[in-house]
């Protein structure tokens, strides 16, 4: 009978919880974002996107990308972050 309730319990929980997993927004699409993941899409390994900031990484993950990462400059810090450091 304990096991009886154990699952009932657990199998409301799990309900719930997937059902809370509704509740998701996304942003709303960015054209310029779209063409970044598109440019890095069409190149292999790690590298900086041509004429911007963002590091394309679209390898497999083995010991040498990351050791790519190294020798890349570092990535300037968003905006948003840089207001919230002053506020």
């Amino acid at each position: 009978m304990r096991s009886w309730i154990v699952g009932i319990v657990g199998s409301l929980a799990i309900a719930l919880g997937a059902n809370a997993q509704n509740d998701i927004s996304y942003d709303a699409p960015d054209p310029e974002t779209d063409r970044l993941v598109e440019r890095c899409l069409a190149s292999d390994g790690v590298s900086m996107l041509e004429g911007t900031d963002v590091i394309c990484y679209n390898a497999a993950i083995f010991p040498e990308q990351f050791l790519k990462l190294n020798g890349l400059p570092p990535a300037p810090a968003p905006a948003a972050m840089l207001r919230q450091r002053v506020a």
